[in-house]
């Protein structure tokens, strides 16, 4: 039921399932959860108290100052204050978020506008004269800025110093206010006190009426609002009297300079990404990574430090085999980005502080900024390898904690760094992104267990891994988290790859297992068909781990896994739990009131996590959250997933599993419906993984978003909307994790569907996909056309070989559209990659500009390609064509079959644009940005992606959830820091 009443109150019944619109009676809202307040202030309510009952009430003792029981006790005078009170997210985003507009140079679009917004109420109703609420449930219904009138309270006798209350509104102290009167002898009152508003908006701050003066005397408080002009109207909620100051949050207005403040709950509006690595190019031995979040465009991406990076010859044409294997690419970055970054860039920095800024333009609020590392990846005898520098765990760790540090400061203007929860919302609150500073890495500390079989001199200036036991774990973490929170440190996620000193990591990925071979011995797994897991490590034995070490054969592969518990081959999970040394660290990062990260650990770990911290009511975040229920598990029986190598297998895991691709099954690493339950239950928030694996569709509550585009938007949406009905409407946020995977794909283009990729079996890998890529439809629409072009940015990428996954001809209708767009003409469009018809987009493109065709003889086939398209575009029947009835036979089959291909690429171009308003393209040096193409090539493409997802279905009411997640995030936060007993 509080599902329903809440998707009422957002304007979501319809997704429901709810036919009627749920009224938003007294009843309703109450259900709500609404802001929490501050304890430190006296509360209003209680048992009214008369001495004597000549005498008015005391100004504590009257019910109805927050204006929850309506306006009962309040008189009225003229009409400004008719049909109120108004109900809580009356004010919508763009009232208040108006620098986002695109006429007053923000980013534009729709995606953030019409949303419910807390504009600073507290509780379920708050005044305000520009709203009409007749029935008290109305949204978006105005009664504007014409009606004046007065609100009065009743008589009081005056027992404290103070009187605060928030207000908004119109900017007119002689002609909306709030005022104190005294009841004078006469009978007659007399204003003693005023405040008015300093700025239009709608967003309420806290004021206070001094009234010492005024003690033990009878009086009044009347809000005023006697304005008719543009803004003309006032917004009230919730006075409150003291006779202490209260705590309050003091904030700084940029337009004006003026200091104000706010209560310490004052709610935020924005995204929160939970897990980033804007400063990995420090770990992994240095050399992985290519480019600096803060040195300038031209620095970051610059060719000469991929050259320098990536390749083994100082040549971008070859590139470390390590690199060529995860990330091949050429050496073009800076100006024209031809190579990077792109949406499967895995090598090349994509959080530029450029593109860090436009995320925040575009709503980004909270940015966790995680600190990460791994050792066995520079060790590794393919590369990366080092820099030189330390790459032990610690030693990269602190290096990207001072770099992020200074990159924060080097922008203070728009970002800080936020080490308390009432840091973040004093930043968000200034208009400001706050970084909240953490910890990734597989040995957190340098600390291991003595059974570690790393070798510390693998890179001489390492740092050695210290081992610990029972005795001496509680000197040395206590003195490691002290120097983690003096440092800034908040987020920490205490389990990374290795299991070990602290507990089990999760089990996913063969390449992991090898990683914790070459620490800590071998892996014990147990099995998880109870849980519905197929993913099996023996089944995820890759030529790649032999390559990177000879000595794990298939057979040695397997002889390091143990099956505990009759484990089996069909399921594994990480059979170890947390280890007392574990249970310490999480209690001590309890007692310092560090947000805890359960992510990467074992199922079983995981349930340790959860049960110590609901012994202190503890919150747990998930920061990188994938849900197992979209993945594929078995469709029968268990069996075990076989290798992919011949055909009879593809089909077995086709027909068995729903997929080809291992990566696609349910595994530990995922977020299980039981966990999102704990999570739920602990007040604690998850961020979904913007990761780009194969996911059912979600069906439930909040309605369907076609699941027809792979690893796009629509992926995420899937399990975006998932998530938001297991955390039952609550703590939902982005999780970018930029790290050796790809990102978010097009919806448009050759490279459409891209996750299809890794299917085996050819009616998924390019029927499947091809269907797909060609039902696309509203892409974000931009204020100016794409003005760059070069071919490489419209080809598939894994046009090649034996397999041609979008054929060529396809490939060259998508490139002579894109070039046409771009003002080409056809004699200086580059040529196709197609062996002896490279000619064939300058003649698609000829097809696109030419005004009518003539007739002349039919010489090559390149007429033909120009014909088609000329009817494409001009909608033209092939057969009406000039000389047609005179062609070959096969020259007008020959153009029928082009046209029939080339036209469901026109179709979907011609809605690659949408209907949403026109969002701010992103420039960078040569290059325009078109995410519809592009897909979340870099971070600067964050409001775009929160358009496209808009656009697909995603529509204002249930992104509120995700714009929500600041203030979700914040209230987790709080209630760590309660927990923890340090406040």
């Amino acid at each position: 039921m509080r599902k329903q009443l809440l998707l009422s109150l957002l304007g979501l019944a319809s997704f429901s399932g709810v036919e009627a619109q749920i009224k938003l009676n007294r009843k309703v809202v109450d259900t709500v959860p609404i802001r929490r307040v501050d304890p430190t202030i006296r509360p209003v309510g209680g048992t009214k108290i008369i001495s004597n009952l000549n005498q008015p009430q005391r100004d504590v003792d009257f019910l109805n100052w927050n204006f929850e029981k309506g306006l009962t006790g309040w008189t009225k005078e003229g009409t400004a204050f008719n049909n109120q009170p108004t109900v809580r997210f009356a004010v919508t985003t763009q009232r208040i978020n108006y620098q986002m507009e695109y006429n007053q140079g923000g980013v534009g679009g729709d995606y953030w506008k019409n949303m419910g917004m807390n504009n600073g109420h507290n509780g379920n109703y708050w005044v305000g004269t520009y709203e009409n609420n007749p029935q008290g449930n109305s949204f978006n219904q105005y009664q504007g800025d014409q009606p004046v009138g007065i609100l009065s309270s009743p008589e009081f006798l005056l027992t404290n110093q103070y009187c605060y209350f928030l207000i908004g509104g119109g900017a007119d102290p002689q002609r909306l206010y709030v005022e104190f009167q005294t009841k004078q002898p006469d009978g007659s009152w007399k204003t003693e006190v005023t405040r008015s508003s300093f700025r239009n908006s709608e967003m309420m701050y806290r004021e206070r009426l001094d009234l010492a003066a005024f003690l033990n005397k009878v009086g009044r408080i009347r809000i005023v609002d006697n304005s008719y002009a543009g803004w003309g109207h006032i917004n009230v909620d919730n006075i409150r009297f003291s006779n202490t100051l209260l705590d309050g949050i003091q904030i700084r207005d940029a337009a004006t300079g003026r200091n104000y403040e706010v209560d310490v709950d004052a709610p935020v509006w924005g995204v929160a990404d939970t897990h980033a690595h804007p400063m990995h190019q420090e770990g992994f031995g240095g050399a992985l990574i290519a480019g600096k979040p803060n040195t300038p465009l031209s620095e970051t991406y610059s060719n000469a430090l991929c050259d320098q990076k990536h390749s083994s010859l100082g040549a971008g044409v070859s590139n470390k085999l390590f690199i060529l294997g995860a990330d091949a690419h050429f050496a073009k970055g800076w100006p024209d980005f031809l190579e990077f970054p792109r949406f499967t860039t895995k090598t090349h920095q994509q959080q530029h502080v450029e593109f860090l800024k436009r995320a925040w333009q575009g709503g980004l609020r909270i940015y966790c900024a995680l600190a990460i590392n791994n050792m066995y990846v520079p060790s590794l005898a393919l590369g990366p390898g080092t820099d030189g520098r330390a790459y032990d765990d610690e030693s990269a760790i602190k290096r990207q904690i001072i770099a992020i540090t200074e990159m924060v400061n080097q922008n203070y203007q728009w970002m800080g760094i936020a080490k308390t929860p009432r840091e973040a919302r004093k930043l968000i609150l200034e208009g400001k992104l706050a970084v909240v500073l953490g910890i990734e890495t597989d040995n957190l500390g340098n600390f291991k267990t003595a059974s570690y079989n790393w070798n510390d001199n693998v890179g001489p200036a390492n740092k050695p891994l210290v081992a610990l036991n029972d005795v001496n774990a509680d000197q040395f973490l206590e003195a490691k988290l002290n120097e983690y929170y003096i440092d800034g440190v908040r987020q920490i996620t205490p389990i990374h790859y290795i299991t070990g000193v602290f507990g089990g990591a999760a089990v996913f990925r063969g390449e992991l297992a090898a990683n914790q071979f070459t620490f800590n011995n071998n892996v014990s797994v147990k099995s998880a068909v109870d849980k519905r897991i197929p993913y099996s490590l023996f089944s995820d034995y890759t030529t790649l781990l032999f390559a990177s070490n000879p000595l794990l054969t298939k057979a040695g592969y397997e002889q390091r896994i143990f099956k505990q518990g009759g484990g089996t081959e069909l399921s594994t999970i990480n059979a170890a739990r947390m280890t007392s040394i574990g249970v310490k660290l999480i209690n001590k990062m309890m007692t310092k009131g560090f947000i805890i990260d359960s992510e990467h650990m074992g199922y079983d770990t995981k349930d340790d996590l959860f049960s110590l911290a609901a012994t202190r009511n503890y919150p747990v975040i998930s920061s990188h959250t994938d849900p197992a229920g979209l993945s594929y598990s078995w469709l029968g029986q268990p069996v075990a997933f076989r290798e992919n190598t011949f055909k009879p297998d593809q089909i077995f895991n086709q027909n068995n599993f729903g997929t080809t691709n291992i990566r696609n099954l349910a595994n530990e690493f995922e977020m299980s419906d039981a966990h999102y339950g704990k999570i739920t239950n602990s007040g604690g928030t998850v961020g979904v993984f913007m990761l780009p694996y194969l996911k059912k569709a979600y069906t439930g509550t909040l309605g369907n978003i076609p699941n027809d585009c792979a690893g796009s938007t629509k992926t995420w949406a899937q399990m975006y909307l998932y998530s938001v009905d297991k955390m039952n409407y609550r703590g939902v946020a982005l999780c970018t994790d930029r790290g050796m995977t790809d990102f978010i794909g097009p919806r448009f283009g050759p490279n459409s569907a891209f996750t299809l990729k890794d299917e085996k079996l050819m009616d998924m890998k390019i029927t499947e996909r091809k269907r797909q890529r060609l039902s696309q439809s509203n892409g974000v629409r931009y204020d100016v056309n794409m003005r760059s072009y070069y071919p490489v940015w419209y080809e598939n990428m894994e046009t090649g070989g034996t397999e041609i996954i979008v054929s060529y001809q396809e490939e060259d209708a998508w490139k002579a559209l894109a070039a046409n767009e771009a003002g080409l003409n056809k004699d200086n469009v580059p040529g196709g990659r197609e062996f002896s018809r490279e000619l064939r987009v300058k003649y698609f493109l000829e097809g696109l500009q030419v005004s009518a065709m003539d007739d002349p003889p039919i010489k090559n086939m390149h007429y033909m390609e120009k014909a088609a398209m000329f009817c494409v575009k001009n909608n033209r029947s092939v057969t009406s064509l000039p000389g047609y009835a005179g062609w070959f036979q096969g020259d007008k089959d020959n153009v029928i079959a082009i046209h029939n291909e080339i036209i469901k690429v026109w179709q979907v171009w011609q809605t690659k644009y949408g209907n949403n308003q026109p969002l701010r393209r992103f420039r960078t040096g040569n290059r325009d940005w078109d995410f519809n193409t592009d897909g979340m090539a870099h971070y600067g493409l964050m409001p775009d992606f929160f358009q496209d997802l808009s656009n697909i279905g995603l529509n204002n009411g249930k992104l509120w959830f995700l714009f929500n997640s600041a203030e979700d995030y914040i209230a987790m936060w709080e209630k760590t820091v309660k927990a923890s007993g340090t406040r």
